[in-house]
């Protein structure tokens, strides 16, 4: 994997711990819920170009 592709599963990963830590603070489920739905579709997004 490049170093581009590193950074990009970085921000996955910041956006589904942001979608969590969003739910546990605010209640928020449709905030949180976004949030977690777009690290995942990233994430494999991701994957799919990288294989």
């Amino acid at each position: 994997m490049t170093i581009s592709q590193w950074l990009m599963l970085f921000a996955c990963l910041l956006f589904i711990i942001g979608g969590i830590f969003t739910f546990y603070e605010n209640r928020n489920w449709r905030v949180a819920s976004a949030m977690i739905l777009l690290g995942i579709a990233n994430a494999l997004l991701l994957w799919e170009a990288s294989s």
